[in-house]
């Protein structure tokens, strides 16, 4: 049947998560009131963002679903002529061979605005540092210390520079992983003092690029036994339940990306205490 139906501008947007302001990631979920939103942005919130009412445990956009497997789209990338379907629109977007954006570490997406991607949609908090120096802490209670823990996730900036922070209490061991945005090359230092002793751990490494992201590697970027740390961990002198490990950050830029085999960091062990 020849379809004589015209559409007008507001029609498309009904394609597009209220969140994210892409196109649905599929499966697409309802909420009590009816309001869709894609399955990587139901994942993480509890309720609709345009009412506020909470989503309807297995419903499903089933209309919407249909009609993106019958819609079509060139692919965004300018190199790239392939006709992708906009229920495979998200997953051909990240394996285009011309994609040059970077995928994210929390949810794999490829994104063309990482940081603001990583701040909007997954509490990342973005930090200012001085320019190659600047003193960053982590605090919580005891107990924080002592169990598995994923601590604040934040974004060094030291300028126009950007460094992904993750830290993480695992099995006893405190793990800082960081990671560069830019090609341009990057060292960075960690140094925590007691500075009632006068005893300290010290750091050095090269941070690799956000696309070499493995979660837990076994080589982290700093990693050290809490049993070791609470010398160095404090009572956070406003707030007696919490205890706060200061860290000074330094950074240094080496040059610009060359593709080589990136060194691995030496273990803890083989670093001056």
């Amino acid at each position: 049947m020849t379809s004589d139906l015209n559409f007008n501008s507001a029609f498309y947007e009904q394609f597009e998560c209220p969140i994210c302001f892409e196109y649905f990631k599929l499966p697409i979920h309802l909420c009590s009131l009816g309001h869709s939103i894609c399955n990587r942005c139901k994942e993480r919130s509890r309720n609709c963002p345009q009412c506020r009412q909470p989503f309807v445990q297995n419903s499903r956009n089933i209309s919407l679903e249909k009609m993106f497997e019958q819609i079509s789209k060139r692919c965004k990338f300018t190199e790239c002529s392939s006709e992708v379907t906009l229920d495979q629109w998200h997953n051909h977007q990240s394996e285009c061979q011309y994609n040059p954006n970077l995928k994210c570490l929390e949810c794999g997406s490829s994104e063309e605005f990482l940081i603001n991607h990583l701040v909007r949609n997954h509490e990342y908090k973005e930090i200012s540092m001085e320019q190659n120096e600047c003193l960053r802490s982590f605090s919580g209670p005891m107990a924080s210390w002592h169990s598995n823990t994923e601590w604040p996730k934040g974004i060094w900036k030291f300028g126009e520079e950007y460094l992904v922070v993750k830290a993480k209490t695992h099995s006893g061991v405190f793990h800082v992983y960081l990671y560069r945005i830019s090609k341009n090359l990057t060292a960075i230092s960690l140094e925590i003092t007691n500075q009632d002793t006068g005893s300290c751990i010290k750091f050095k490494g090269d941070i690799p690029h956000i696309s070499d992201y493995i979660d837990l590697s076994t080589n982290p970027h700093f990693n050290c036994e809490i049993k070791q740390l609470m010398t160095f961990i404090k009572v956070q002198e406003d707030e007696q339940d919490t205890y706060k490990l200061s860290v000074k950050v330094k950074k240094k830029d080496i040059g610009m990306y060359i593709e080589e085999p990136i060194m691995e960091v030496p273990p803890l062990n083989d670093i001056e205490i």
